[in-house]
């Protein structure tokens, strides 16, 4: 039983830590396009 559990939690940790870098990524793109648009526009 108790390896079951483990492997749950082990999969939920991996679940979890590629959520997060797949929403980091998704901010800094999206900063990074906010950024280029603001150079461009004071250019």
């Amino acid at each position: 039983m108790s390896v079951v559990v483990t492997l749950g939690l082990a999969l939920v940790g991996v679940v979890e830590a590629s959520g997060r870098v797949s929403v980091f990524g998704f901010l800094v793109l999206n900063m990074r396009s906010c950024i280029n648009d603001k150079i461009k526009h004071y250019k």
